[in-house]
């Protein structure tokens, strides 16, 4: 074990509790017993209770573009201080990544290290936990008071992350141009990007309601 990997031992037990507890239910990711099929199971049971009020739905989906390359070290420990990282903690988690240093797996061997600077170093203890609290509470800043939002029942359902994957369900266009809108805020503010050609929507119900959506679209095309 190197004197990396022995600070990670001592750093996650001792965050990892205030970190997850301040994760809010929309992100899964890095809690313990949970698993990605939740939320397909959520999404599954929202769409067939509007299809069973015969309501078409618009599925959102979002990929980050080099989530874990670009994001902000600052960023995160900003997040962290909201999560009661505090003090000796926040120190360390810092120190721990304010000049990474990586290398790479080929098949000829492991290359030469190399200096990257500032970042949450991947493949390390703490680093799948720092993302996912930063992505989290970034979308939760822009979706807990929207009135946009889907639901089930009494229940608001905000868009859905496992780590830097992020889902969302909408009703109507203007709700999925508001998600869009929000989404680019949140990005913006954290200085990431979305791959395109990964990030799409999806209109799910009869053919007529979502021959609604097209027409609409033809006229009025997202933003």
């Amino acid at each position: 074990m190197n004197f990396r990997s022995f600070l990670g031992h001592l750093v996650v037990p001792a965050s990892k509790d205030k970190m997850i507890s301040n994760l809010t239910k929309y992100q899964i990711a890095t809690k313990p017993g949970h698993r990605a099929q939740e939320h397909l199971f959520v999404l599954k049971s929202v769409i067939a209770l509007y299809m069973m009020y015969d309501k078409a739905v618009i599925l959102s989906m979002w990929d980050l573009s080099k989530f874990f390359d670009r994001e902000s070290l600052s960023d995160c420990l900003n997040e962290l201080y909201k999560s009661n990282v505090k003090e000796k903690l926040y120190r360390l988690l810092y120190m721990m990544n304010k000049n990474t240093r990586i290398s790479v797996q080929t098949p000829v061997g492991i290359t030469e290290e190399c200096d990257t600077g500032e970042g949450v170093g991947q493949g390390t203890l703490e680093g799948a936990l720092v993302s996912a609290v930063n992505l989290d509470s970034g979308v939760n800043e822009y979706f807990h008071d929207s009135e946009y939002e889907a639901s089930y029942g009494k229940v608001t359902l905000q868009p859905i992350l496992f780590q830097d994957d992020v889902a969302r369900l909408s009703l109507d266009l203007e709700s999925v141009q508001m998600g869009n809108n929000k989404m680019e805020a949140m990005a913006e503010s954290k200085l990431l990007n979305y791959n395109l050609d990964k990030s799409c929507f999806i209109a799910m119900g009869k053919k007529k309601t979502r021959q609604e959506f097209l027409t609409q679209l033809e006229t009025n095309p997202l933003q």
